[in-house]
Order: structure tokens, then sequence, then C-alpha cells
């Protein structure tokens, strides 16, 4: 066999492996949403009775940030940003949205407004699902 054979070999070997293709794992550049881990977290004002998501206008610099497991039985969900809603996105998805939009995809992953903000998903301009803002 000729060198130059052996030479786009190696290389395509190289790209392989350093795409994980050879040890068999997936290429997948935006992640699987569904199985990251991400603390939930949302926000109480000092003299506040309720919580909510980044954004919304009672959120203020003196506002602080609590896991949302730490809300049951203390705080109330907001009626304005409403952090208790439930929103859909895609395994990958970057944008939430409706149950209904066509963007969701056939399967939408259910999941609270409060967690889609905690995952920096934006919110989809097709169908304006609720944003907290």
């Amino acid at each position: 066999m000729n060198s130059k054979f052996h030479a786009r070999a190696i290389a395509l070997l190289v790209v392989l492996l350093s795409a994980g293709m050879l040890a068999g794992e997936k290429a997948d550049k935006k992640g699987d949403k569904k199985d990251d881990k991400v603390e939930v977290k949302v926000f109480v004002t000092k003299s506040g009775t309720k919580y909510h998501v980044q954004g919304c206008k009672f959120v203020d610099k003196d506002s602080t940030a609590i896991p949302l497991a730490d809300t049951k039985g203390k705080y109330e969900p907001c009626a304005v940003c409403k952090p208790d809603a439930t929103v859909y996105t895609t395994k990958t998805g970057a944008k939430f949205h409706m149950k209904t939009c066509t963007h969701a995809g056939k399967d939408p992953l259910a999941m609270s407004l409060a967690e889609a903000r905690s995952r920096d998903l934006e919110a989809c301009k097709v169908c304006n699902p609720p944003d907290g803002k």
C-alpha cells in the first residue's frame, strides 16, 4: 500500500476518535435537555409571600434566589410571571413552547416555566408561551 493511503487512513482515525465515533458515543452538540440536572431557582422578595422567575417585574436587587423545592408550603406562585405554568420543549431544544405549538415536536417534554428559565431556554416567538415577564 502507498503512503498517501496510510496518511489518509490515520487522519480519518484521528477525526473519528476525536468525535467519539469509534467509542460508540453520539456526536450531540446541544446535549440532552431531559437528562441535564439543573437546580431550578426561583426568586423571593424580602417581604413577599410569592415566588417568581428571573425577569418578573416584582424581582428586584434585594430578592433572594432559592431552590424551587424550598417553596412548597411556604410561598405561592406569582400570578403575573406564572413560575408554575407548564411549558414544553424538545429533547434538544433551545426554546420552550405551548403544547399545541408545531415547533414543540411529536413528543414534547413538559416542565415548569421556572425550570425552563433555569435551563436558559427562550420563549418560542410562534406560540408565545407564558415567559415570566
